[in-house]
């Protein structure tokens, strides 16, 4: 479902070619994919899922578009491996729902003609009704996933809007935030320029002027080894923004910094 292997891939030498459609697990195919930081159509494919319920439908496909263009003989038959639910999903939810939760007040035959134009299966009346999915939109599964459908068909634009009816509450600086702001106006009003340095560098210097060094925080796919982990102190980052700046002629300097070491 990621890629496939040197030793099965197709050349000009082939005769025999045996097709397989299958479907893959999605969250085991990105986990996969994610790993070996490998990504391909298949592996994109397979992850955000597939309709299941035309696997053999597009197996014949391409046994039929490979006789055509390649001239090739087709051998009847198909050995399958384990059997997939190609039934429709039902999902149950009632008119009540529908317009509590979109604040709108639409009747059945709204939310009937919602699902006819997607081709959706309806039964059922406003007090309570069950929609049939078809397998070709898995993304479909809880009520919620009706009342989106509902809102997407019917027009966002349609959908009355409102100001919140609960009274706010007063909010307050939390005792860090606090505490930010007042040593931000201490070094400001001393004078000095509050700057913010990449929270990310190297090994080497992720540990300098670090009284107890621990494990290294390090990312699996840096873009770069000046960028590849995270750091246990803010010093080494200020002297950097220093030589920076004294390299270029400005060294009237004085610099703070507000951050986090990990």
């Amino acid at each position: 479902g990621v890629m496939g292997g040197q030793a099965t891939e197709i050349s000009e030498k082939s005769s025999r070619v045996v097709l397989e459609a299958a479907v893959f697990n999605g969250k085991s195919i990105r986990k996969t994919s994610g790993r070996l930081n490998l990504r391909s159509e298949s592996s994109s494919r397979f992850e955000k899922g597939i309709n299941v319920a035309t696997v053999n439908e597009a197996l014949d496909a391409a046994a039929s578009m490979i006789a055509e263009l390649a001239g090739a003989t087709v051998r009847k038959g198909i050995v399958s491996a384990g059997e997939l639910d190609t039934s429709d999903v039902e999902v149950s939810s009632t008119l009540a729902d529908v317009n509590r939760v979109l604040g709108t007040e639409l009747s059945y035959a709204d939310v009937e003609d919602v699902f006819r134009r997607l081709g959706f299966g309806l039964s059922g009346n406003a007090d309570s009704f069950t929609v049939s999915v078809p397998r070709r939109r898995w993304d479909i599964t809880i009520e919620a996933d009706l009342f989106e459908e509902i809102a997407r068909i019917y027009g966002y634009d349609r959908l009355p809007t409102s100001l919140p009816k609960d009274d706010g509450t007063a909010g307050e600086l939390t005792v860090t935030q606090k505490l930010r702001r007042q040593v931000r106006t201490i070094a400001e009003g001393a004078g000095l320029t509050e700057i913010i340095t990449y929270a990310l560098t190297t090994p080497e210097k992720a540990v300098e002027f670090t009284a107890q060094p621990s494990n290294l925080t390090e990312l699996m796919w840096p873009m770069t080894v000046d960028r590849s982990v995270l750091r246990q102190n803010m010093i080494s980052g200020i002297l950097d923004t220093v030589a920076y700046n004294v390299a270029r002629k400005n060294k009237n300097l004085a610099l703070y910094e507000i951050g986090k070491v990990f």
